[in-house]
């Protein structure tokens, strides 16, 4: 059966480990609290349970280059946000697959969407100018992830990630 829950009913309307598959698409670039949610789906999801994410790291119209949301400093950010709640978190994709793992989930699938970046390390915020080199070009990714089951508690290794540079842009 399928069945919707709005999310600020989850955590009462959902039993733990009741869950086969939690699917996102273009949710988690604008969602605030990941760590939340991504605890959330830990605790909901059967072991061996899914979850399938479409996440868009581009700017959506915030900045001419598509990546560049990651130049603006925190109090200029703040100030093109607004009152906007979920216009972007602005997390790139290596915080997703670190929180991931922090979770206990085993990426099954990863199949991430490239674009050049033409942004120098120098004009990224603070924020931004120590993330990893493949996050400036990973414009999007298709995540399905597993929840593992208790004997296959294992945290993966970071160099187990796909390459954009393998693949063609978008």
């Amino acid at each position: 059966m399928v069945q919707y829950i709005d999310p600020s009913e989850a955590s009462s309307a959902i039993a733990p480990s009741s869950v086969d598959i939690v699917f996102s698409q273009a949710v988690l670039e604008h969602t605030e609290d990941l760590s939340s949610v991504y605890r959330a789906c830990r605790a909901w999801l059967k072991p061996g349970g899914l979850m399938s994410h479409q996440i868009d790291f581009r700017s959506h119209g915030t900045s001419r280059e598509w990546n560049g949301h990651w130049v603006y400093p925190e109090v200029v950010w703040r100030l093109i946000r607004g009152n906007r709640p979920y216009l972007l978190n602005r997390e790139p994709c290596s915080t997703h697959l670190r929180m991931l793992a922090q979770n206990g989930f085993q990426i099954v699938v990863e199949e991430p969407a490239c674009l050049s970046s033409r942004l120098q390390r120098s004009q990224l915020a603070v924020r931004f100018r120590n993330m990893p080199q493949q996050d400036l070009t990973t414009a999007g990714i298709y995540i399905l992830a597993e929840k593992r089951k208790l004997e296959q508690q294992v945290i993966p290794k970071s160099s187990e990630r796909t390459s954009c540079a393998a693949l063609q842009d978008f």
